[in-house]
Order: structure tokens, then C-alpha cells, then sequence
């Protein structure tokens, strides 16, 4: 018997067996055992098309693969791979992962959800340059040069005096006095690399 091509209705998983209910047109329904890649966990959703192949018993199917029926969902281009989990309900995605043929690679929440990295170790991003925010803003490290502004007050004979820098620096324009330092110590458990594995 030839392959067939079906829309799931509904999916069932009995310890580590796990089945799918195919329409595959008029009044047929067929149950195909359900087949995946290792290491991948995922379920199809009703109104997904599911491609049956006969199985080593008479009448047996086996169910090798689907196509999400939502078009909005598909946005990689050629060469690059992308996998989303979706909403049950809407069969919306709602999280991706996205490699992109140009080597960019994004991590994303559709729907405002969070986004956790979990580890009973080390976590380690090794980047010469890492940012954060939608700006790009540089993460400082241990060891970096910061320049800034002190608003002071000194107590002369019980009065308030403003704290002056001292010539020949300026005061800024906002009246503050100046300063150059550097980041000696940071966040216990987080640590910034040079970008050399270091």
C-alpha cells in the first residue's frame, strides 16, 4: 500500500508508545504510530497534515512527518533553519530559535514570555564585546576605566559648601566635580571574559 496524506486529529501518548489520529478523507480515519528524530520532543496539533507510511504489520502506519498548516509561522529563507514551539489553541508561535544563513543566530519569546537559561554549573558567554538592551549597551568588566560626575557637599564651620574640583579640572555642567576610576570588583557568581577563552 502506498503512503498516505492526512490532517491529525488528535494525538495520544501511552507510556513510551505514542499514536496519532489521521482523516485521511471521507469516512477514513487512520492510526499511525507516532516517529520522530532522537533527541526531539514534539507533538503535532490537530489540523496538522501528517504523512503515513504502512508499518511492518498488515494495516499497521507509521507517522514520519507534519507541515504546520499556519503560513504566518514559516519565515526562514534558503539555507537557514528554524524551529518555534506554538500556542495549542491559535497554533501561533510563540518562541523560536532562528539560524539565519548569514550566521546570525536568535533566540526569541513571541509572546512576552520569559526566557531562562538553567545550569547547576558554570554558564559562560565567550564574546569579546557583550551587550545588552535593545541599544547595545556594553557590559562593564572587572578592570574597565569609568568616567563620571560626583555631586558632593563638604561641612565647613557647620555650613554647607559644595564640593570644587580641583584645578586644573573643571567643574561639569551640571556643577558636579569629575572623576576617572576603575571597576575593581563586581557581582559575586558573574564573571565577564576576554574573549579569549580567559
Amino acid at each position: 500500500m502506498m503512503g498516505e496524506i492526512g490532517t491529525v486529529q488528535r494525538f495520544e501518548r501511552d507510556g513510551e508508545k505514542a499514536d496519532v489520529i489521521v482523516d485521511t478523507g471521507g469516512v477514513n480515519t487512520r492510526t499511525g504510530e507516532h516517529f520522530e528524530d532522537s533527541g526531539d520532543d514534539s507533538q503535532p496539533l490537530p489540523d496538522d497534515s501528517a504523512a503515513l507510511q504502512p508499518g511492518a504489520g498488515t494495516g499497521d502506519k507509521q507517522a514520519l512527518g507534519y507541515s504546520d498548516p499556519v503560513a504566518a509561522n514559516k519565515v526562514a529563507g534558503p539555507g537557514e533553519k528554524r524551529i518555534y514551539s506554538r500556542d495549542p489553541t491559535t497554533g501561533a508561535a510563540v518562541a523560536a530559535v532562528y539560524c539565519k544563513a548569514d550566521g546570525t543566530i536568535v533566540i526569541e519569546s513571541l509572546a512576552g514570555a520569559p526566557i531562562e537559561i538553567r545550569s547547576t554549573g558554570p554558564v559562560t558567554v565567550d564574546s569579546p564585546d557583550v551587550r545588552l538592551g535593545a541599544g547595545g549597551r556594553q557590559v562593564a568588566c572587572v578592570g574597565d576605566f569609568v568616567a563620571g560626575s560626583v555631586h558632593g557637599i563638604t561641612m565647613v564651620a557647620a555650613a554647607p559648601v559644595p564640593l570644587l574640583p580641583v584645578p586644573p579640572a573643571t567643574p561639569t555642567p551640571t556643577g558636579g566635580c569629575p572623576f576617572v576610576g576603575q571597576i575593581i570588583s563586581g557581582v559575586t557568581g558573574v564573571e565577564a571574559g576576554t574573549g579569549d577563552g580567559t
